[in-house]
């Protein structure tokens, strides 16, 4: 599942989903990087088929139902991010839908999974987020301050929902090697916050946005982010990443400085004195760091997760397999560099099912500083 990540890829599928009466639907934006492609949808339909099939689990072969995706089924029909609505029947266990885009006339094929909940100890989520007007579904993890967004209810019986408001944590991922248990901290102050359905709003405060179902055991989130995001642009959004490559002294001084600009300059022609390669360096830190923050924003920025931290310092992975709760990223041995596996596992027992954690182990220590190293000495190859 490399491919989900890799930046070389034709498409990139986001999801969205939410109960109806009768169904369960689920919202596919796939955005094509193919200019032709993109350019008008004859094209898309001469180029690609698309398939879906419904499974029990990952870990089965058995396919429950399957279905080519086809023009009608766009609620979207222009532009290079075409969006799709799947109608799923109900059920009372969990299940997976994997979209399988392949090129006609060529070999190259790419597969997309989403987990359908439906544990029988959960209510189906009626809830997703829209664009103003209530047609477009939002299928990123996040939207922004000052947006117009709708959350659309498909149990019409409810007017209003209570919903649950976490400001952004701040707290960034520890070190792979650190095996020691962090000290108990205090628990994120939670507000309760109204929120009309099927209604016009516009969130103005960044944080992140929980509705719990009533059993306590699903339920469906999003966050709301600042500025330009996942793009990191002004000076605190620049320098606040740089705590995964910079020592304290030097964090210090970046927030001290007067002209920030100048300290972050300063900072990458210590690293590299050739302006060209501090800069090729600067571009590919933070391209990590917007990966980061578009594929793992959660209950924080996406950077701030144990997955963001990898890919903050290790790039998009080589290899990817995952299953319902687990994700396996390899890398391969470049150069100076050894094949590094990272293990992640969904947090158990938390309500925010999107929280990733990563298996720490104490063996992390000497590959995880040495491609550090590699940073700070202007030589990373990733």
């Amino acid at each position: 599942m490399a491919h989900v990540y890799a930046r070389n890829s034709p498409a990139s599928i986001r999801f969205a989903m939410a109960a109806s009466p009768s169904s369960m639907l689920v919202f596919c934006r796939i955005s094509f990087f193919n200019p032709e492609v993109s350019a008008e949808q004859a094209a898309f339909w001469e180029k690609y088929r698309l398939d879906f099939q419904v499974r029990s689990g990952y870990e089965s072969s058995t396919c429950l139902f399957t279905d080519s995706i086809r023009p009608e089924m766009l609620i979207r029909g222009s532009g290079s991010s075409p969006v799709f609505q799947i109608a799923l029947p109900e059920s009372g266990s969990d299940r997976v839908l994997l979209i399988r885009i392949r090129q006609r006339y060529a070999r190259d094929e790419y597969l997309f999974d989403c987990k359908i909940p439906g544990d029988e100890k959960a209510e189906p989520n009626p809830f997703c987020l829209f664009s103003a007007g209530g047609k477009m579904p939002v299928t990123e993890k996040y939207a922004r301050v000052g947006d117009t967004l709708m959350l659309r209810s498909f149990d019409y019986r409810k007017t209003s929902i209570q919903a649950n408001f976490i400001p952004f944590s701040p707290a960034v991922a520890m070190p792979p090697m650190a095996t020691v248990p962090l000290l108990e901290t205090e628990s994120p102050q939670v507000y309760p916050v109204s929120i009309d359905l099927n209604e016009p709003r516009v969130f103005k405060q960044p944080g992140y946005y929980f509705i719990s179902d009533s059993s306590g055991n699903a339920g469906f989130g999003f966050a709301i982010t600042t500025g330009d995001y996942p793009f990191v642009t002004t000076a605190s959004e620049l320098i606040d990443p740089m705590v995964y490559i910079s020592t304290r002294d030097e964090r210090k001084a970046l927030l001290l400085a007067d002209n920030s600009k100048q300290a972050l300059d300063q900072f990458w022609l210590k690293i590299s004195p050739q302006k060209d390669r501090a800069r090729e360096l600067i571009k590919k830190y933070f391209l990590n760091i917007e990966d980061a923050n578009r594929y793992f924003t959660s209950e924080k920025q996406g950077w701030k997760t144990d997955r963001g931290m990898v890919m903050a310092i290790y790039g998009p992975p080589y290899l990817v397999f995952r299953n319902e709760d687990s994700e396996t990223w390899i890398y391969e041995k470049g150069t100076n560099q050894e094949s590094t596996v990272f293990y992640f596992f969904r947090k158990k027992g938390d309500n925010y099912s999107d929280i990733w954690e990563l298996k720490r182990l104490g063996d992390y220590d000497r590959v995880w500083y040495g491609v550090v190293d590699l940073w700070r000495k202007g030589s990373i190859d990733r």
